[in-house]
């Protein structure tokens, strides 16, 4: 429950105030769990609100607690294999020779 720079938070019995802030568009963010052990959504909050009041009041919607995400699975080696390259070009190159040579040998 921190803010940045020159802002103040205060956090008592689950209500945050915030001072000190400019007009603008805020997202709000919990950083630590609260007694209850309740984590809240992250929102955003516009300073001044669309009828221009600054003292505003937000209820967020408590979230449910999400595991911190596992480790993919290694997915199979499935690399290039190099060696049909050379086999399949050394064919074609005796398949251009055998051609040239029959040529050769019919003309």
């Amino acid at each position: 429950s921190s803010v940045k720079a020159d802002k103040t938070a205060s956090i008592s019995a689950g209500k945050a105030t915030f001072t000190g802030l400019k007009p603008g568009l805020y997202l709000v963010v919990q950083t630590e769990k609260s007694d209850k052990k309740v984590t809240i959504n992250p929102f955003l909050i516009s300073i001044p609100d669309a009828e221009g009041n600054f003292n505003l009041k937000a209820l967020p919607k408590a979230g449910a607690e999400v595991p911190p995400p596992e480790t993919p699975p290694e997915l199979p080696k499935t690399g290039q294999l190099w060696w049909p390259v050379a086999l399949l070009a050394g064919a074609g190159i005796l398949a251009l020779a055998y051609g040239i040579y029959r040529r050769k040998l019919h003309n």
